[in-house]
């Protein structure tokens, strides 16, 4: 889990969900676990995984921010 400021300014939460149990009701890039972004006012999601997402720098989070969809 991580935490990070965004250009605006809103601090998010990232954290790694691996989904567990039956996964055939899950649309195809969410098999392999996603990336959430949670903030009070909104929930976003990125998937598939992306590979050392923990490793990143605040403005590479930005970016896969940028990247995800409404949850």
């Amino acid at each position: 889990m991580r935490h990070f400021r965004d250009d605006a300014g809103k601090i998010w939460t990232v954290f790694e969900v691996q989904p567990t149990g039956r996964l055939d009701f899950l649309p195809e890039e969410y098999r392999g676990g996603w990336l959430s972004f949670a903030h009070p006012s909104e929930n976003r999601r990125l998937a598939p995984l992306p590979s050392a997402w923990n490793a990143c720098s605040d403005g590479e989070l930005a970016v896969l921010l940028a990247a995800s969809v409404k949850a």
